[in-house]
């Protein structure tokens, strides 16, 4: 008797593996990367990916997403657009035209009424798209705010009243301080080495993730 759950597992696990057999075929074919037949997805790594729940596919390259504050709304950085989703459904909603987006920075400004979205090229020039945002979370009128050089912005944060947005600039090591308002440029702030996501606490206290190490010296190779 004590053999018999051994065999049913042993059994179970048989007839898992032979159910699975044509899947991992996919790895050893010429198949182009993304959903299988099977509703498996293939991705660049030569791996399996069975997703788990509801998804919702659209083209492009996602980066960043983030909801306005009551979640009805879901905010996507896509590769040449941010796309507005149903917060509860994942239903596509909305679709903001924008310039070559950057790798991260999406953010709704306190009050749900403008969201701004990080844009940058291979070699510059950079901007913040803006667009003004309806009380249905329908997008309204946008406007670029251009930056200087290329200093490649990336994830975005805004003080609790929302008179201040927070701008993590990869490539310029700093933190931009902006006037939400006027949109101008205050300040800005020398943090690490390609600077990543901004956060403001509970507190008050604003946290920068830096991408990369120590500031290089001056006999150090960089890149």
């Amino acid at each position: 008797m004590r053999k018999l759950p051994v065999i049913c597992s042993l059994l179970a696990l048989a007839a898992l593996a032979a159910k699975e057999a044509g899947v991992f075929a996919v790895l050893k074919s010429d198949a182009a990367v993304g959903r299988q037949a099977s509703g498996v997805f293939l991705v660049p790594t030569n791996q399996l990916l069975r997703p788990w729940g509801e998804q919702t596919l659209f083209p492009g390259r996602p980066v960043d997403i983030t909801f306005d504050s009551k979640k009805r709304v879901l905010a996507i950085l896509n590769t040449r657009s941010v796309l507005l989703m149903d917060g509860s459904t994942g239903t596509q909603v909305a679709e903001i035209k924008s310039r070559s987006t950057s790798y991260t920075g999406v953010a709704f400004r306190p009050g749900d009424r403008e969201l701004w979205a990080s844009e940058a090229t291979r070699n510059g020039p950079d901007s913040i798209l803006v667009t003004e945002i309806s009380d249905l979370g329908l997008p309204g009128k946008s406007a670029h705010i251009e930056l200087e050089g290329h200093p490649v912005p990336a994830g975005i944060a805004f003080s609790r009243d929302g008179a201040t947005a927070y701008v993590a600039f990869s490539r310029n090591n700093s933190l931009a301080v902006f006037d939400t308002e006027t949109r101008k440029i205050r300040k800005e702030i020398p943090v690490g080495i390609a600077p990543f996501g901004v956060v403001l606490s509970g507190q008050g206290t604003l946290y920068v993730s830096n991408r990369g190490g120590r500031r290089p010296g001056a006999g150090d190779t960089v890149a």
